[in-house]
């Protein structure tokens, strides 16, 4: 299985990068849109392979040490290419990172990470929202790996925060188009302070859940991780910055109760019911 997915991924590669140069080379506009089709024919080929890869993952330990042999190699190939072709690559990795049965990603970190840290810089909303999603799954990736008093796992819990705090400074973080990237951003911050929460200033920690507040509630853009966000918001109730200031408090209650229905599990909504 891993055999042929790493070769109908290859060739879908193969055959969109061709199109890719002859679209390059085309001057009529109707050969220009047949390639154009082409080229989004073998990206959603690839996501869909994607997509079959985690479920594998997921449900099958054995199909791990299969991934990193036949898949890996070609998904960090990926992330070395144009921002379409990373775009897969990041979600083949991020899967990885977070449905693999063993820590052996760990081993993978010093190529796997720059590149998702370079991505949270994209004006592609889709690239953007790929990264931050495969940085919240190495956070918890490289927690379980080395545990949350490793100097290097605390340096990258680190970095992660800073990009979030780059990525809410940016104009377009709050327009409808990156709704998506901004919820996986929070997403990722809460991952980090679930698990770093003493190592990672306070002052950054203020900065992120103010942000992170500002935001809410979120939008349905993403409604599996808009019920995630709104959920491990009511555990932040207790952390010590809200717990401080009362407002922060109050406002974080009055938002979820203003989210959208199909953004709230029946765990947040009961929970909610308290106050």
């Amino acid at each position: 299985m891993a055999k042929i997915l790493n070769a109908v991924c290859a060739e879908a590669g193969k055959r969109k990068h061709k199109n890719a140069q002859e679209r390059k080379n085309q001057m009529e506009s109707d050969d220009e849109e047949e390639l154009e089709a082409r080229i989004e024919e073998d990206e959603e080929l690839m996501s869909e392979l994607n997509v079959a890869s985690d479920k594998i993952l997921q449900h099958c330990p054995a199909f791990t040490p299969l991934f990193q042999e036949h898949i890996l190699p070609l998904a960090g190939h990926m992330l070395s290419s144009d921002e379409m072709n990373a775009l897969i690559g990041m979600g083949f990795v991020a899967g990885y990172c977070e449905f693999g049965y063993n820590c052996a990603a760990a081993a993978n970190l010093n190529d796997i990470v720059p590149p998702f840290l370079h991505y949270t810089t994209s004006a592609n909303f889709d690239v953007v929202h790929s990264a931050f999603n495969g940085l919240r799954a190495i956070c918890i990736l490289t927690t379980n790996a080395y545990g949350a008093s490793n100097e290097n796992a605390i340096d990258f819990a680190r970095t992660v925060m800073t990009k979030i705090g780059e990525f809410f400074n940016r104009n377009d973080c709050h327009t409808p188009n990156f709704a998506g990237a901004k919820a996986n951003a929070i997403s990722a911050g809460l991952a980090v302070l679930e698990r770093y929460v003493a190592s990672i200033d306070p002052a950054i920690q203020t900065a992120f859940l103010n942000s992170t507040i500002a935001s809410l509630p979120l939008s349905d853009y993403d409604e599996i991780e808009a019920k995630s966000v709104h959920h491990r918001m009511i555990n932040f109730l207790q952390h010590p910055v809200i717990q401080q200031d009362s407002n922060l408090r109050d406002a974080i209650i009055h938002k979820l109760k203003s989210a959208a229905p199909e953004t709230l599990d029946a765990e947040t909504v009961e929970a909610l019911k308290a106050f």
